[in-house]
């Protein structure tokens, strides 16, 4: 089952710690202000990087997992719970533009119901 991974709005940028899949992972967001996009890294328990600058748009699945063997093995994608085209803004992501974690299985359910 997806995991919606909660992130919040109070700040433009952020950090938080979570297990995906029995492995620890450090996320660090924050906002380019000045184009109005949400990016995102993505570090091993130790802060090493794995993943540097991944823009958040909404509906677009980075395949970040076939560059590292480091990286979480299944999918992440902003999902816009209220107008699908629409990428998080300033005070929007967590709210109605969720980050959401999709395990190979997801993929393969997703798949066959298409």
């Amino acid at each position: 089952m997806a995991l919606i991974i909660p992130v919040d709005n109070l700040d433009p940028a952020f950090s938080f710690d979570t297990d995906l899949e029995g492995v620890n992972y450090r996320f660090e967001f924050r906002l380019n202000e000045r184009i109005g996009v949400w990016k995102y890294n993505i570090k091993t328990s130790s802060d090493d990087p794995i993943f540097n600058g991944v823009s958040f748009f909404s509906g677009v699945i980075p395949i970040i997992n076939q560059v590292s063997s480091e990286a979480p093995p299944g999918y992440f994608v902003a999902v816009n719970q209220k107008n699908e085209f629409v990428d998080a803004t300033r005070f929007n992501i967590g709210t109605d533009v969720k980050f959401v974690y999709l395990t190979e299985e997801d993929i393969e359910e997703l798949q066959a119901a298409a």
